[in-house]
């Protein structure tokens, strides 16, 4: 029997992609027709959508807002993995970096300040290159 777990598996296999630039947005921040959201959440408050920068400038609705980078993580966990997301959100947190996690069916995508994201995404690799020296695949 192997020592080490899904969990040890899915670290090993992060394999973090960095994508474009985003911003969030409420129905308070005049919601346009032709936005296509990277994910959209619905609260209590209202409707928050992830948009693509470009888009949110075209609408004329990215003045002021905090730009923001997408990471996925490629591997492909099940929505009942326990612990992945602790994992990767406190790497990140142990250098001040911010992170809102959203997870989808396949992969989770973690949305962390455009100035820190190059940053983020080396420790997320770094974090899966460690894994990988005790996982035998």
């Amino acid at each position: 029997m192997s020592s080490y777990s899904d969990f040890d598996l899915a670290l090993s296999k992060l394999h973090p992609h960095l994508y474009g630039k985003y911003v969030f947005l409420s129905a308070r921040d005049g919601l346009t027709a032709g936005l296509e959201p990277f994910a959209q959440i619905k609260e209590e408050e209202g409707l928050t959508v992830i948009v693509p920068l470009e888009q949110a400038k075209a609408a004329g609705v990215s003045e002021g807002k905090k730009i923001y980078r997408r990471i996925t993580l490629e591997c492909d966990v099940s929505l009942e993995e326990t612990g992945l997301t602790f994992t990767v959100a406190s790497q990140l947190a142990s250098q001040s970096i911010p992170c809102n996690v959203l997870s989808g069916l396949h992969h989770d995508h973690l949305m962390v300040p455009a100035e820190r994201a190059t940053e983020a995404l080396s420790l997320l690799q770094q974090l899966s290159q460690q894994v990988k020296g005790w996982v035998q695949y």
